[in-house]
């Protein structure tokens, strides 16, 4: 793979990770639009992390109010940050097991085809739509629930399978459960 071409994923990568489109689903789309060999789950997961490092750096203070979250919570200390944090922490735990399941199955190999991304996105855009057109619009975030975090968690464990974005899943999860459009 030349540098041109991981240059071109990166930039893909970092323009659609923000959007509610799926950046793993253009990721396995551009090589078979361009004639490229797929680069694989390594290359996808090393642009990924650019774009957490980013992340990380943008929202570094949200980032240390969480660390601070899960201190307290190690020192059953109650607070908002402490909150949050162990919402965070619950609602990646499916997530973790959704993933190792697809990577230990072998299923994550089979779901890298652009029939497979084409149909998530369709089917995860009608399901956006509706959630956000019929949706109850009704908690903040300091509403939410643990049961709610979880729910959101296990939505995002979906986005593993490409053609699902995490942000629009989790979104989508979001307002179908009450949350407003600012806070979903």
């Amino acid at each position: 793979m030349s540098i041109e071409q991981v240059v071109i994923l990166a930039l893909l990568q970092g323009i659609t990770e923000f959007l509610p489109i799926s950046s793993s689903g253009h990721l396995i789309l551009l090589p078979i639009l361009t004639g490229w060999k797929d680069q694989g789950l390594i290359t996808d997961v090393m642009v990924h992390m650019g774009s957490f490092v980013a992340v990380l750096a943008y929202f570094w203070r949200d980032v240390l109010d969480l660390l601070r979250g899960a201190l307290d919570i190690v020192r059953r200390i109650k607070s908002d940050n402490a909150r949050k944090a162990l919402y965070i922490i619950l609602a990646t735990i499916p997530a973790v097991i959704f993933g190792l399941f697809v990577k230990v199955t072998g299923i994550i190999d089979a779901v890298r085809g652009a029939e497979i991304v084409a149909w998530n996105a369709i089917i995860f855009g009608i399901l956006m739509y509706v959630a956000d057109r019929y949706g109850p619009k009704i908690h903040r975030m300091e509403d939410i629930s643990l049961r709610t975090a979880m729910l959101i968690g296990v939505a995002q464990a979906v986005a593993i399978i490409p053609g699902t974005s995490r942000s629009g899943i989790t979104m989508t999860a979001g307002r179908a459960l009450g949350m407003t459009r600012p806070e979903a």
